[in-house]
């Protein structure tokens, strides 16, 4: 709590078992210790390394104070892989709209995934309101 006050921080990214990457085993969040910061500080709480966490880990770290999940590893996975797909049906395709395309389209699907998973969707407007954001 003293670092908060002294250092007016908007939001506080904390480590409660996540790592940034993917995983080689289910990450298990520290649920409890969660609790205890997010009492403390006061402040919207930044889960790190939120990529590949299962849904309802993520699910009840947000009900006890998370309001923003990085999620970037998920998201260039799916571009990459919606990319390779394109590849991997026709070798020889080089029409960039084509590749980049599929790799932008699945990329959306995995973002409106994660807003669904964040409880986000269709709560815009209330949570820019009330500053709440879970943002990706």
């Amino acid at each position: 709590m003293a670092f908060t006050e002294a250092t007016g921080v908007d939001y506080l990214a904390v480590s409660i078992g996540t790592a940034h990457g993917i995983y080689k085993e289910v990450p298990n969040l520290r649920f409890d210790r969660l609790k205890e910061i997010a009492d403390a500080v006061k402040r919207p709480i930044v889960l790190p390394g939120g990529s590949d966490v299962p849904d309802e880990q993520v699910q009840r770290a947000i009900s006890l104070g998370v309001a923003k999940i990085n999620v970037d590893t998920e998201l260039r996975q799916a571009f990459t892989r919606g990319v390779q797909e394109v590849f991997n049906e026709d070798p020889d395709q080089f029409v960039l709209a084509d590749s980049l395309g599929n790799g932008r389209r699945r990329m959306k699907e995995k973002v409106q995934e994660k807003i669904r998973v964040f409880g986000s969707q269709g709560r815009a407007e209330e949570l820019l309101l009330n500053k709440k954001v879970v943002t990706l």
